[in-house]
C-alpha cells in the first residue's frame, strides 16, 4: 500500500470518494471519479490512495471534500478546486454546471485568505483567516446566508 509508511497530517471524506493529506504535503485521493472529483483529469474510480500529480509541488494544508467536488487549501490562503460546478458551489465564474477534471485555481477567492472550507450538495461555505464568513453557490432556501461570490 503506496501510504504504509507515510505519516497523514489530515483526511477527508466525501460522497463516495476520500482525501488525505501528508505532513510533506502530498495529497492522496482515492474512491470514485465522477465529475472529476479526483482532480487527476478523468472520471475513472480510483481503488486505493494515489498521491496527485496535479498537486504536486503546491504546499497543501487541508482539503475538503463535497458531493461530486473537492477543495484544497494552500500554506498561501489560496484555495484550488476540482469537480462539479453545479450551481457555482466551486466559485468559478461563469462555469454553468461544467465539471473540472483537473485543479483550478479559484480567482474569485484571491482577495482573501481562506482557512476553511465546508462543502454541501449544493453551495460551499468558506471561513477566512480574520475570521469572516464567504458562501457560493445556490442560495435556494437561504442556505449561503452570507456575502455572496458567486451564483450561477
Amino acid at each position: 500500500m503506496e501510504l504504509a509508511d507515510s505519516r497523514v497530517k489530515y483526511i477527508e471524506a466525501g460522497d463516495a470518494s476520500s482525501a488525505c493529506v501528508l505532513f510533506d504535503s502530498n495529497v492522496y485521493l482515492w474512491g470514485s471519479g465522477m465529475n472529476g472529483r479526483l482532480g487527476n483529469g478523468n472520471t475513472e474510480s480510483v481503488l486505493r490512495p494515489t498521491r496527485s500529480k496535479e498537486l504536486d509541488g503546491k504546499q497543501v494544508i487541508g482539503i475538503t471534500k463535497g458531493t461530486n467536488n473537492t477543495f484544497a487549501i494552500l500554506d498561501t490562503f489560496q484555495v484550488f478546486g476540482f469537480g462539479s460546478s453545479r450551481g457555482g458551489k466551486l466559485g468559478f465564474l461563469l462555469a454553468k454546471g461544467k465539471n473540472y477534471e483537473l485543479p483550478r485555481l479559484v480567482i474569485s477567492l484571491d482577495a482573501y485568505e481562506i482557512f476553511q472550507i465546508a462543502a454541501g450538495p449544493f453551495h460551499t461555505i468558506l471561513l477566512t483567516l480574520d475570521g469572516n464568513l464567504l458562501s457560493m453557490g445556490n442560495s435556494k432556501d437561504g442556505k449561503l446566508g452570507y456575502e455572496l461570490l458567486i451564483e450561477i
